[in-house]
């Protein structure tokens, strides 16, 4: 007496290798890119998945209805991403120039001011800020001046380069420099002039 063994052969079409190959590289692709609908486009394709929609939905999508379906989803979601992306580049670049466009305005407060004429040693001041505006203007002359106003420091050392204002004929002369980085202490200005003027000190933190 013979024992045959009957075994189910199962045949694998060339079409279900290609969907497989497609399927798994499709998701892969859409894993490394990110994108959801690649992702989803890859499943569909496998066959596997067509296996158990007849199982459990009998719903049977031939191969080219899940090509035409994948096709479909990887191009749809491309587009969506690229839109999102396009997006976000606009409000990305309207928010860094709406930034650039809108710095930061300092606020100086007015510590100390005097007028005179001639040359003058004004009383000291005390300064805490460690950035220092010193603004000036000069008046009364016919035929031309020059005037040098400097902050110098009550116990001494130099703390930069003073303002100077020179003006032709009778026109008002007009100046501006700001003192960087310096300790707070005691302060005063320094007038060389021959002419009247008026200084005033500003600082901020």
């Amino acid at each position: 007496m013979h024992n045959e063994n009957n075994e189910t052969v199962k045949s694998v079409s060339a079409g279900s290798i290609v969907l497989w190959v497609l399927g798994v590289l499709t998701i892969i692709a859409g894993l490394a890119s990110g994108h959801v609908a690649v992702v989803i486009a890859g499943v569909i394709l496998l066959p596997i998945v067509n296996t158990l929609t007849k199982k459990y939905l009998k719903i049977n999508f031939s191969g080219m209805a899940r090509f035409v379906i994948a096709a479909i989803l990887i191009i749809g979601g491309l587009i969506v991403s690229g839109s999102i992306d396009e997006a976000r580049q606009v409000i990305d670049s309207q928010s860094g120039t709406s930034e650039k466009s809108a710095p930061q305005e300092e606020v100086f407060t007015e510590v100390y001011s005097l007028k005179g004429k001639g040359n003058q040693d004004s009383e000291s001041f005390n300064i805490t800020g460690k950035k220092v505006r010193v603004t000036a203007t000069t008046t009364g002359s016919t035929v031309g001046s020059f005037s040098s106003i400097s902050l110098e420091k009550e116990n001494g050392g130099y703390i930069g380069p003073g303002l100077s204002i020179s003006t032709e004929g009778s026109e008002q002369g007009e100046g501006q420099t700001t003192y960087r980085n310096i300790a707070p202490g005691r302060y005063y200005i320094r007038v060389i002039s021959g002419i009247n003027w008026e200084v005033k000190v500003e600082e901020i933190n």
